[in-house]
């Protein structure tokens, strides 16, 4: 086991552990008087952080108030209070200037995102900002939906800005500041400039990651972060059983694994049926499906990712219309109620997977993915195959069994459907 001081780092690929080592290791270190604080990259991770926090300090029979103690937040809003409590000043964000990042051809005709006109299939766009869905829209009033868009954009924290600004200050900082013990799951998220900070004033500091699992554009590699928190060898430590994958569900996940990372071992366990591509007629039958396997399998754990918020609506919709139980993460509503450790149907956007698992995975609405997707786009379709225990499904909305989605005729994925590692079925 590595020392609880000092600078560590553990990786490993999908399910070996990484974060539920960080939970247990944060209770061993508040038993021993220390108080530390867990970091993620998204909310959905932190609030089942949180829930498993509190049975970890049971366990390590730790007293309820050091129970309440433990914390688990997510980076940015633990970092823009410590920013402001440690320099007196309100942590700078990033103006966004948005541009589509993709642009391709409509599949099907809809209504336009800015002047809600009728557009025409195949020949106006669907749009992607960054990894907020696909939108359809006239080419002619791109501009229009960028200025919209800019009005309203998230800013995230700039990070460099943030360093600019403590460089003066940081000596009398550090003479005030009291010693931080953190733990920073899914590390590879953190920009390079938060750890520069963080090396300055953790007293203690251990990262968890898995380069390949990364949903943003600006990451950390495990390089980097050794180099900048001065990593030695002997204190870091690589998982590579995987513990949460049957055998099929990891041998799919293999192909999309990025770049040359840590190969996990392979499991043993082989999943109830393997990985299935299916196609439905319309959106409606797609929704249906999901919420007939809703019903069938009602006493396991079931994941339905999408890429937009309008695919997550219409199967909201017919979940609700089978007035089947679910749980939706809207990460825009603040105060819900959402307890991520329930059984039964989950239902959030892709970019919330991270770090969660499920007896039963359901990628839906592939249709809205394109054909050719950057490296770290490829990442986040891994993070999603990669949180079922047992069951994969993906799902699309075509017209035949030949019309695949524009992702599932790359020369990376086309393989897998014609070798049988994924079998593929059209609802009619």
């Amino acid at each position: 086991m590595l020392p609880m001081s000092g600078r560590n780092l553990i990786s490993g690929p999908p399910g070996t552990g990484k974060s539920v080592i960080a939970i247990h290791r944060a209770a061993a270190m508040a038993k021993k008087g220390k108080l530390p604080t867990i970091l993620m990259f998204n909310k959905l991770l932190q609030l089942w952080t949180a829930k498993a926090l509190e049975e970890a300090g049971r366990m390590a029979a730790l007293n309820k108030s050091a129970v309440e103690k433990l914390q688990s937040k997510t980076s940015e809003a633990w970092f823009k209070q410590w920013f402001l409590e440690t320099f007196g000043l309100t942590a700078p964000t990033v103006d966004v200037v948005i541009n589509p990042s993709v642009k391709m051809p409509t599949k099907y005709p809809g209504k336009c995102e800015v002047c809600h006109q009728a557009t025409r299939q195949g020949i106006d766009l669907a749009v992607r900002y960054g990894s907020g869905g696909w939108l359809t829209v006239h080419e002619a009033c791109l501009q229009k939906l960028n200025e919209k868009k800019s009005e309203s954009a998230y800013k995230p924290i700039d990070y460099q800005g943030c360093v600019r600004i403590a460089e003066p200050k940081m000596e009398s900082a550090l003479e005030k500041a009291a010693g931080i013990h953190m733990l920073i799951d899914e590390g590879q998220d953190l920009p390079n400039s938060a750890y520069v900070l963080l090396s300055e004033f953790c007293e203690s500091l251990t990262v968890y990651l898995d380069s390949a699992q990364t949903i943003t554009e600006h990451k950390s590699t495990e390089e980097e972060i050794i180099g900048i928190l001065g990593i030695e060898e002997d204190r870091r430590q690589i998982l590579k059983k995987n513990y949460r994958n049957g055998k099929e569900v990891h041998q799919l996940a293999e192909k999309f694994r990025p770049g040359h990372m840590v190969v996990g071992e392979s499991p043993k366990r082989k999943c109830s049926d393997k990985p299935k591509l299916i196609g439905f007629s319309s959106r409606y039958e797609e929704s249906a499906w999901i919420a007939t396997l809703a019903r069938n399998y009602s006493n396991l754990s079931l994941g339905v990712f999408v890429r937009t918020k309008k695919r997550r609506d219409a199967i909201e919709k017919a979940l609700s219309d089978e007035e089947i139980t679910f749980q939706i993460y809207n990460p825009d509503t603040r105060g819900q109620s959402f307890d991520p450790c329930k059984k039964g149907i989950t239902l959030a956007t892709q970019n919330n997977a991270k770090g969660l698992e499920f007896d039963i995975v359901v990628v839906a609405g592939m249709d809205e993915w394109p054909s050719e997707i950057p490296d770290w786009l490829y990442g986040q379709f891994y993070v999603l195959i990669t949180r079922s225990r047992d069951r994969l499904f993906l799902s699309y909305v075509g017209k035949s069994k030949e019309d695949l989605p524009r992702m599932m005729t790359s020369d990376r994925f086309k393989p897998l459907i014609s070798g049988n590692l994924i079998g593929n079925e059209f609802q009619q």
